[in-house]
């Protein structure tokens, strides 16, 4: 599933728990060299990505949770350079 805010330009991704935290960064590393190498083959003006990974294993957190967390650790990322990738963890 992924959603869309223009204001923010903001995107939601859902993994299944299967899903491993090493395969997950490894692939949102991956978008995000993809991404960069898409924009400057374009000309396109320069533009960082920062994505924000939030993680729970047992069902203990709302939807709202999980995407407070998602969006504070995307600024944990803009806040460590942009053009890179947080994970949090919920508690």
């Amino acid at each position: 599933m992924a959603a869309w805010s223009p204001a923010g330009q903001q995107y939601v991704s859902l993994a299944s728990a299967a899903v491993f935290i090493d395969e997950e960064l490894d692939a949102r590393r991956n978008l995000l060299r993809t991404m960069a190498d898409s924009l400057a083959a374009s000309g396109a003006l320069p533009v960082t990505t920062s994505i924000g990974i939030a993680i729970f294993l047992e069902g203990a957190l709302t939807p709202a949770h999980l995407l407070d967390l998602a969006d504070q650790a995307m600024y944990a990322a803009k806040g460590q350079g942009r053009d890179g990738v947080a994970l949090l963890e919920a508690a």
